[in-house]
């Protein structure tokens, strides 16, 4: 069964990117950094296969390919992170609560969440990005303490 998702996933990827072409590298990076598991080890070795394999950016240098990839991707993480730094300001955790549970995101979650920033600090949170099962719980802890006006996130752009 898992053989068939990563199947259908890599399928469903390789055809956004052949006809998005960069367009769709950002989008599926937006996806991921917005805290929808769509993992990036697919995404972008996927685009690097093909460009080596002249399905996407034909006609191009293949390091300027390359180059642009990586571009696409920066920028669809950032724009996925603001996106899930807005959803978090906005409803913090009153919205994690209440729709969490399709992300089996619990209350004990969300208290051990909380329970983080409070002892940790706010500037903790660039590591949890690292860790998908952190990074669904703690996102609207730290919109709800944005709220509070303690963190900016101009510092980490």
């Amino acid at each position: 069964m898992l053989a068939n998702l990563t199947n259908t996933l890599i399928s469903l990827i390789t055809n956004l990117y052949v006809v998005t072409g960069v367009l769709g590298i950002a989008l599926a990076m937006a996806i991921e950094s917005c805290c929808i598991p769509l993992p990036s080890e697919i995404v972008m070795p996927l685009a690097g296969i093909l460009i080596s394999r002249h399905q996407i950016l034909t006609g191009m240098d293949p390091w300027l390919a390359l180059l642009l990839v990586a571009l696409a991707g920066a920028t669809g993480c950032l724009v996925g992170s603001v996106a899930a730094y807005g959803i978090g300001y906005k409803g913090g955790r009153p919205l994690m609560l209440r729709y969490g549970r399709y992300l089996l995101i619990s209350q004990h979650d969300a208290d051990k969440a909380d329970a983080f920033f409070q002892r940790s600090g706010l500037d903790h949170s660039w590591g949890i990005k690292s860790r998908q099962d952190l990074r669904l719980r703690a996102w609207a802890s730290s919109g709800r303490s944005c709220n509070l006006g303690r963190w900016m996130p101009w510092r980490y752009l």
